[in-house]
């Protein structure tokens, strides 16, 4: 048995002793702080060896990276406090994968973030792909966490805040200070050093992450770099360009979106937004009990079919005024980031255009920042949304080794 290993042991032992005598279900009495640790359930423990077999059977885009899987792993499902998106109390679930290493002290935090999904079953905590891919990431010397972001995981009960910036990153940054305390009570040792990802959704809640951090944590938490791929950044002109189309690329993001916003923002009004066939869909099929093909099967993308004929031209034109400005609220590219910041994008992607990366680009450095930059998608194919995942997790890991 390892030092690490019997530090865990023990550790999480007093741990569950502390967690029993105070009722079980956290720390007696749980506040509700934002990043509040609840509980660490054991989920994964992988070898070095074990990993580089993986990766070379069922994840070969990494098969380069076989020389740096060096580590032993073990991943958690961290459950946590954050907060909705009316600043209230709510547990939160992620994955947390750390090395087995004698000295992690300089290991740097990894926060990935994933992309849309639909369904419970497939969030970092539940689906086991996530999880071998954490432990692949975390034995190349990285602590990951990877959130379940709000309304997934230990939160299905509610709608997931759907591309809203400040929930997104609210349930990053507060799953990095419960895996902080984790960590600290268990005496591994991490660098406050933090690296942000991920791709589609995740790339914009990256960005989103690395900005409210940068605002409002900086004392907490040095963010080193940022790789977002695929990001919706300027939500308005991507729902703009979007809603101006005759066929949409992939309806059930639309109506997520708005499904999202008119919860969030208390519109009430899927009724308007939708023609009949299509509201008891999009008001019922978003809560996570549905997986992507049913909701699909449910849509049409052909945009006249699928929203009321009224809302579509008042869109178009210079109406809906309170929705437009919900939308900018959550734009995330008019800031200027201290770390760098790499936007990686493929220049056929119709679903989060790739003019997304260029606003952001455009925005960002008049603003001061030298190091921001895109970074084009080279794919099997065209380089589009669903082609250039990929590649991205390819040139993610080769940019965050590099640094």
């Amino acid at each position: 048995m390892n030092r690490l290993t019997r530090l865990l042991n023990s550790s999480l032992l007093i741990l569950t002793t502390l967690l029993v005598a105070c009722g079980g279900g956290g720390y007696s009495p749980e506040t509700g702080d934002r990043g509040e640790f609840v509980s660490a359930a054991a989920k994964g423990s992988y070898t070095a060896a074990s990993l580089q077999s993986l990766t070379a059977q069922n994840y070969p885009v990494f098969n380069t990276f076989t020389p740096s899987i060096a580590h032993d792993v073990k991943t958690y499902v961290i459950t946590y406090w954050t907060v909705d998106t009316d600043g209230e109390p709510v547990k939160a679930s992620g994955l947390l994968a750390i090395p087995n290493n004698h000295d992690t002290s300089s290991t740097r935090l990894v926060g990935y973030h994933h992309g849309t999904v639909f369904h419970t079953a497939d969030v970092p905590t539940n689906l086991p792909e996530f999880d071998v891919m954490s432990a692949i990431l975390a034995s190349m010397d990285f602590i990951v966490i990877l959130p379940d972001y709000i309304g997934y995981g230990e939160s299905v009960d509610r709608l997931h805040p759907y591309m809203h910036a400040t929930s997104l990153a609210n349930s990053s940054i507060d799953l990095m200070r419960a895996a902080g305390f984790f960590m600290s009570a268990t005496d591994i040792p991490y660098s406050k050093q933090v690296l942000l990802g991920g791709y589609s959704e995740g790339g914009y809640a990256a960005l989103a992450t690395h900005k409210m951090i940068q605002a409002q944590h900086a004392d907490e938490f040095d963010v080193i770099a940022t790789y977002a791929g695929a990001g919706a950044y300027d939500l308005l002109g991507t729902a703009e360009t979007l809603l101006g189309m005759d066929t949409l690329p992939y309806a059930p993001y639309v109506a997520f979106m708005f499904k999202a916003y008119d919860e969030i923002y208390g519109f009430n009004r899927i009724s308007e937004i939708f023609n009949p066939a299509y509201v008891d869909t999009v008001n019922n099929y978003f809560y996570g009990n549905y997986h992507e093909s049913v909701i699909e099967d449910k849509l049409t993308n052909d945009i006249a079919s699928l929203l009321n004929s009224v809302f579509l031209a008042d869109f178009r034109s210079s109406g809906e005024t309170e929705i437009k400005a919900r939308l900018t609220e959550n734009n995330i590219y008019d800031w200027s980031p201290l770390a760098p910041v790499r936007l990686f994008h493929g220049i056929d992607d119709n679903i989060v255009p790739y003019a997304n990366a260029e606003t952001a680009l455009q925005n960002m450095t008049p603003n001061g920042t030298e190091d921001v930059s895109i970074v084009d998608c080279v794919a099997v194919g065209p380089a589009s949304h669903n082609n250039c995942y990929q590649p991205y997790l390819l040139a993610m890991v080769q940019y965050f080794l590099g640094l």
